[in-house]
């Protein structure tokens, strides 16, 4: 299960970029670590501001997803966090 964040486009830009990491960043990056989850963005190295805020979290658990989901959704940086419904075949 995914559960997909978009952060705000300042924030965004550092996270891709790992640098000059501000409070919003590193936040972020505290809530992933206390969490135990890896926050991957989903078009990496990307500068174009309409892909590099998206960023996707890989959760095996449901319950564990909507934790997740809910504390990223809380954060300031963050303008959506959504659990990614299932891909079915057409």
């Amino acid at each position: 299960m995914q559960v997909m964040i978009k952060v705000k486009p300042e924030v965004s830009a550092e996270l891709q970029t790992e640098q000059d990491i501000t409070e919003a960043s590193s936040t972020l990056l505290r809530a992933a670590r206390e969490l135990d989850v890896t926050l991957e963005p989903v078009h990496s190295g990307e500068t174009d501001p309409t892909l590099a805020p998206y960023f996707a979290i890989e959760v095996a658990d449901p319950v564990k997803a909507e934790e997740v989901r809910a504390r990223f959704d809380s954060i300031d940086a963050t303008e959506a966090a959504y659990l990614k419904p299932p891909d079915y075949l057409p």
